[in-house]
């Protein structure tokens, strides 16, 4: 069983023998051991409690487990669990007294064996300097002879940090905390450096500057620890991630918005409060419900929005989704939008885990009001990522339309391609089928699509779409949208 924590309780039984043999059972389920325990006033307790013969009672010394932080409210957490369990099984059970177990393991160094004329033997040995070079020459129980011309040494990039490396286990998470909390503070630093001028501004870029440097001497450390989790894999990624960030800062710098500065918090806080939320799922929870749940859902979820925003594209331009002939890559980049912004909403049950990880009372197992509190936020940030996902088509379309009037390159929009076309007609003018204006063939036109028989351009004439029937007409790009479109054949009669 996984668990980050230990604390030992203390628990009163109140209750007949079946009470009491339903509480081993319910300690053994959860896979609490139970240490020690004895009628109440006997054993351990005698001369602290009272023995009632009114009321049976029998005393537990239960070691429970669970996950989270080691912080002031640890213990009360533990306890939250076993009221819990009283709760749930309807017995008559309280908790007298908690202890946690302190678990605060030494981060022995590591060092590499190297053998004269061979170089590294690819032998590790963990401890003291002295400790690691006896440990270097002993021969294991059942292994080959070691040779006694050895010597150890520091791993390459760990000597020149030696020093400054963790000494305890118990560090390794609050380094990484530290490390994580200065990566998000970089944005909103950048972000308000870009909204002030002068001193301020100078202020917040070196903050932000700061909180990167700050954050680089954390990796560093967590490098030379050797610690789980300090491998040049877990480095590599957040590297990556600062190196985005700092990225951004010099190319990004001077049009990142509050859109932008959010996201930078967003990202990494729901990353990790998801992950300290499903870390404490079980292997058969994740293999029978949750990886076919969430697959599916994705899956679903990830086909239906790859339409939305085209959809609000069409609308805004009055015409239909079936009218925007978009490319795979364009609604495969529209739908990973939508799922991003989206996703915001994500942050609901992440904040769940970080809050749920560090023991604040309103994780508290059954506690109702949390509902109310959580509830508000969800509604926000829901509205917040609707509202961030409805302006973007209305505006790309909006510039489209501009663009059209003022014969000016309109941009593209996820897989729409706006292109200034030149329309011939093949056919007589009195058997042309136009819905939406007259064409007008010397004018060029803004082209959305030409999806099956059907050819759809903007008319500024009527400020709205036109559209020709494809083997009516002949289209040729437009070489520049200002210039009247050049007669190359007689119209037909």
């Amino acid at each position: 069983m996984r668990y980050d924590q230990r604390v030992l309780v203390l628990i009163e039984v109140r209750g007949p023998e079946r009470d009491v043999a339903q509480a081993r059972e319910e300690f053994a389920t959860r896979g609490w051991p139970v240490l020690v325990d004895a009628e109440r006033g006997t054993g351990f307790s005698a001369g602290v409690l009272d023995a009632e013969p009114d009321t049976p009672a029998r005393l537990f010394s239960v070691e429970v487990r669970l996950f989270g932080a080691r912080n002031r409210r640890t213990e009360q957490a533990a306890a939250w669990r076993v009221q819990k369990l009283a709760r749930d099984t309807v017995l008559e059970m309280y908790v007298r007294r908690t202890e946690l177990v302190v678990r605060d393991l030494e981060l022995l160094p590591e060092w590499w064996v190297f053998a004269k004329g061979q170089g590294n033997t690819g032998s590790v040995t963990t401890g003291t300097e002295q400790e690691a070079a006896v440990l270097a020459r002993m021969v294991l129980p059942g292994g080959a002879p070691v040779r006694k011309d050895v010597e150890i040494r520091l791993p390459p990039g760990r000597r020149l940090f030696a020093r400054y490396a963790m000494k305890r286990e118990e560090r390794l998470s609050r380094v990484v905390a530290r490390l994580l909390g200065f990566l998000i503070a970089v944005g909103p630093c950048l972000y308000l450096a870009n909204r002030q001028e002068g001193i301020p501004r100078w202020f917040w870029a070196t903050c932000a500057l700061g909180f990167l440097l700050a954050g680089a001497w954390q990796m560093i450390r967590l490098y030379v620890s050797g610690a789980p989790g300090g491998g040049m894999l877990t480095l590599a990624g957040v590297a990556g991630l600062y190196g985005a960030v700092v990225g951004m800062g010099i190319h990004g710098f001077p049009s990142l918005s509050a859109k932008g500065a959010g996201l930078i918090v967003a990202v990494p806080t729901i990353g990790i409060g998801l992950w300290l939320l499903m870390r404490q799922w079980n292997r058969g929870e994740w293999i029978g419900w949750a990886i076919p749940l969430l697959a599916t859902l994705a899956l679903t979820f990830f086909i239906a929005s790859a339409t939305v925003q085209h959809a609000l594209y069409a609308n805004r331009l009055a015409l239909s989704l079936g009218d925007l002939d978009v490319n795979p890559v364009g609604q495969v980049a529209s739908g990973a939008r939508v799922i991003g912004l989206l996703s915001l909403m994500l942050i609901l049950p992440a904040l769940w885990g970080i809050a749920k990880h560090l023991h604040w009372p309103s994780t508290r197992p059954g506690e109702r009001i949390s509902v109310v509190l959580w509830a508000p936020i969800l509604l926000a940030y829901g509205l917040l990522g609707a509202s961030w996902l409805t302006e973007s088509a209305p505006r790309a379309a909006a510039q489209a339309i501009d663009a059209a009037e003022n014969h000016r390159k309109a941009p593209e929009y996820y897989g729409v391609r706006p292109r200034w076309m030149c329309i011939h007609p093949t056919v007589p003018r009195n058997e042309l089928h136009e819905h939406g204006g007259v064409l007008d063939p010397s004018h060029p036109y803004l082209s959305f699509t030409v999806t099956g028989d059907w050819i759809t351009v903007w008319n500024t004439e009527t400020n709205g779409s036109l559209r020709i029937p494809s083997d009516q007409v002949r289209l040729v790009p437009a070489a520049d949208p200002v210039r009247p479109c050049p007669r190359q054949d007689p119209e037909p009669v």
